[in-house]
């Protein structure tokens, strides 16, 4: 299962995070792109407190990377990719 990587960034163990104090799940994203061309590339995002990426309108390109949301249950709110038009996602492991 999944890829190899070099680097993790890790949210929480606390399930149900953004509803315990309140905040409206969709204004977190730890990537987000604002504009231009975003790339992820060999990284693994476990347990976000928010969505993992976004990318709005924009171009965002996920190679080789995971994407995981271990803590069970439901209304942990680590949604996986959206992406504007053109945006790929090539050899990546959602969860």
């Amino acid at each position: 299962m999944g890829i190899s990587q070099a680097s993790v960034v890790y949210g929480t163990d606390e399930r149900s995070w953004s509803q315990n104090r309140g905040i409206k799940a969709f204004t977190i994203c730890t990537f987000q792109n604002f504009g231009g061309v975003m790339t992820i590339s060999n990284l693994r995002s476990l347990n976000l407190s928010g969505f993992h990426v976004r990318g709005w309108d924009h171009v965002v390109r996920a190679v080789s990377s995971d994407f995981l949301d271990r803590r069970g249950r439901h209304h942990n709110n680590s949604d996986g990719f959206e992406g504007g038009d053109g945006s790929t996602v090539h050899n990546c492991y959602f969860e």
